[in-house]
């Protein structure tokens, strides 16, 4: 895994656009305010660029790429398109396109998720905790949150961009797996809740 990943504190912002197919967003270092990663939906076939302008947006597939600023590749979020595409698990793949988790929403309102690991064994959750802050956690000890944040009238009023900070706590070890997994839901939570 990547060290860029060892970090503990992100600041993910979407691309604003009027009239976009593709998601694609900048990853930064608060503190420094350097770019360090950037996350781009590469192979948009046309079927799903059709989609996201119709009715059915919210039934298409997605697989963002998340590389680092020099191009290495972090990881992969990604998502089959279909009817039913809300209750088909994110998969979290790593830079060598392995199976490292999985993220399921939830058949709630609320907008919770619940997290399994690359055997299927459901190991975590992504819980709605306010209006927009979310908290990953195993049983009651808290690993991240995600929060999104206000990012002006005129981008929220005209745009479906999002802005969000994600701290991860420093209990999750350096090098682990699980970081590419909190990192990933911070997107899974902007595809299937916010777009």
């Amino acid at each position: 895994m990547h060290e860029v990943l060892n970090q503990n504190l992100f600041f993910v912002e979407e691309h604003i656009g009027l009239l976009k197919a593709a998601n694609n967003y900048d990853v930064y270092n608060p503190r420094t305010q350097e770019m360090i990663i950037i996350c781009r939906e590469e192979n948009l076939s046309l079927g799903t660029k059709f989609t996201r302008f119709s009715f059915f947006k919210n039934n298409s597939g997605f697989d963002i790429i998340v590389r680092t600023q020099d191009g290495d590749k972090l990881l992969r979020v990604k998502r089959k398109g279909g009817v039913k595409s809300q209750q088909i698990p994110i998969e979290v793949l790593d830079e060598n396109d392995q199976l490292v988790g999985k993220i399921q929403p939830k058949t709630t309102p609320k907008g919770d998720f619940e997290v399994f690991d690359s055997e299927g064994t459901l190991q975590y959750t992504l819980n709605k905790t306010g209006d927009t802050e979310f908290t990953f956690a195993k049983d009651d000890q808290n690993l991240a949150s995600i929060s999104k944040k206000w990012a002006g009238a005129s981008k929220e009023l005209l745009t479906t961009a999002d802005n969000y900070l994600l701290q991860i706590m420093v209990t999750v070890p350096e090098n682990d797996p699980l970081r590419q997994v909190i990192f990933a839901s911070v997107l899974a939570i902007d595809m299937v809740l916010y777009e």
